[in-house]
Protein backbone atom coordinates (compact mmCIF):
# COMPACT_ATOMS: atom_id res chain seq x y z
CA UNK A 1 0.00 0.00 0.00
CA UNK A 2 1.29 3.12 -0.90
CA UNK A 3 0.82 6.73 0.75
CA UNK A 4 -1.40 9.37 -0.80
CA UNK A 5 0.81 12.84 -0.53
CA UNK A 6 -1.27 16.00 -0.88
CA UNK A 7 0.29 18.46 -3.12
CA UNK A 8 1.47 21.90 -1.36
CA UNK A 9 2.36 24.92 -2.25
CA UNK A 10 3.53 27.55 0.02
CA UNK A 11 4.01 30.87 -1.21
CA UNK A 12 7.28 31.91 -2.28
CA UNK A 13 9.82 34.36 0.39
CA UNK A 14 10.74 37.57 -0.58
CA UNK A 15 14.57 38.50 -0.43
CA UNK A 16 14.98 39.72 2.49
CA UNK A 17 12.74 37.31 4.32
CA UNK A 18 15.09 34.57 2.30
CA UNK A 19 18.37 36.52 3.53
CA UNK A 20 16.93 36.84 7.22
CA UNK A 21 16.04 33.15 7.25
CA UNK A 22 19.35 31.58 6.46
CA UNK A 23 21.31 34.58 8.31
CA UNK A 24 19.49 33.91 11.85
CA UNK A 25 18.27 30.40 11.36
CA UNK A 26 21.19 28.11 10.22
CA UNK A 27 19.78 25.09 8.79
CA UNK A 28 21.24 21.37 10.16
CA UNK A 29 20.78 18.22 9.03
CA UNK A 30 17.72 15.44 9.86
CA UNK A 31 20.68 13.57 11.63
CA UNK A 32 21.98 16.73 13.14
CA UNK A 33 18.34 17.08 14.98
CA UNK A 34 18.71 13.48 15.48
CA UNK A 35 21.34 13.89 17.60
CA UNK A 36 19.62 15.71 19.96
CA UNK A 37 17.59 13.28 20.80
CA UNK A 38 18.21 10.81 24.11
CA UNK A 39 17.86 7.03 22.85
CA UNK A 40 15.60 4.92 24.98
CA UNK A 41 17.35 1.84 24.23
CA UNK A 42 19.55 -0.47 26.17
CA UNK A 43 23.57 -0.23 25.60
CA UNK A 44 23.42 -3.99 25.16
CA UNK A 45 23.10 -5.11 21.46
CA UNK A 46 22.94 -2.02 19.67
CA UNK A 47 24.95 -2.11 16.29
CA UNK A 48 23.51 1.70 14.99
CA UNK A 49 23.08 5.09 16.78
CA UNK A 50 19.71 6.39 16.67
CA UNK A 51 20.47 9.33 14.94
CA UNK A 52 21.43 6.96 11.99
CA UNK A 53 18.74 4.82 12.20
CA UNK A 54 16.10 7.28 12.18
CA UNK A 55 17.86 9.35 9.18
CA UNK A 56 17.76 5.76 7.26
CA UNK A 57 14.23 5.24 8.53
CA UNK A 58 12.95 8.98 6.77
CA UNK A 59 14.70 8.40 3.81
CA UNK A 60 13.27 5.10 3.43
CA UNK A 61 9.96 6.18 4.27
CA UNK A 62 10.65 9.17 1.51
CA UNK A 63 10.85 6.49 -1.16
CA UNK A 64 7.55 4.61 -0.52
CA UNK A 65 8.37 1.98 2.13
CA UNK A 66 5.44 1.87 4.57
CA UNK A 67 6.42 -1.21 6.46
CA UNK A 68 9.31 -2.27 8.33
CA UNK A 69 10.12 -5.36 5.88
CA UNK A 70 9.84 -3.04 3.40
CA UNK A 71 11.96 -0.33 5.02
CA UNK A 72 14.68 -3.53 5.58
CA UNK A 73 14.67 -4.49 2.26
CA UNK A 74 15.18 -0.64 0.77
CA UNK A 75 18.16 -0.24 3.20
CA UNK A 76 19.92 -3.58 2.70
CA UNK A 77 19.73 -2.26 -0.91
CA UNK A 78 20.86 1.60 -0.75
CA UNK A 79 23.17 1.54 2.32
CA UNK A 80 26.41 0.34 2.80
CA UNK A 81 27.21 -0.58 6.69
Amino acid sequence: MHSTALSLTLPALTNSQRTHLLEDHPLCSLYELFETLPDPRCKSGQRYTLPYLLTCLVAALLCNCNSTLAVGEWCRENLTF
